[in-house]
């Protein structure tokens, strides 16, 4: 891709396309760093964790689904999401990091994990 295009890439997850399946096993996610890092916008539509924590930055429509939601209560990166955050969502990601670092410091034999408090979650870019 040239660098200087400013294309837009929308992706969405379907039941019969699951693309948090794809993503977590690092085929989608490998492609869609390469677009942004190539100067894309990728706009992702996702509800999985997984895919929410590796994003640059979220916006969370809410504060319910269907004719409960459809307003913006929070845009920011995942870690402030997590650090701050009051909406579902927020609770469902914020469930999703603690996991990652319990697990992360099982496997280390109690030593603990390195990085942010969030289980990776950083306020910069992709990692």
């Amino acid at each position: 891709m040239d660098a200087d295009s400013h294309d837009l890439i929308e992706v969405r997850g379907a039941r019969e396309n699951n693309l948090a399946d794809v993503f977590t096993s690092g085929q989608a996610r490998a492609i869609l760093d390469r677009l942004a890092d190539d100067g894309s916008t990728v706009i992702v539509i996702e509800h999985h964790q997984a895919v929410m924590a590796h994003a640059d930055w979220l916006v969370d429509l809410g504060p319910g689904a269907g004719h409960d939601g459809g307003r913006v209560v929070f845009t920011g990166t995942p870690a402030d999401l997590v650090a701050h955050g009051d909406s579902l969502t927020a609770q469902h990601l914020r469930g999703y990091v603690g996991e990652r670092v319990r697990r992360a410091r099982g496997a280390a034999d109690g030593v603990g994990t390195s990085g942010s408090g969030e289980g990776g979650l950083t306020s910069s870019s992709r990692r």
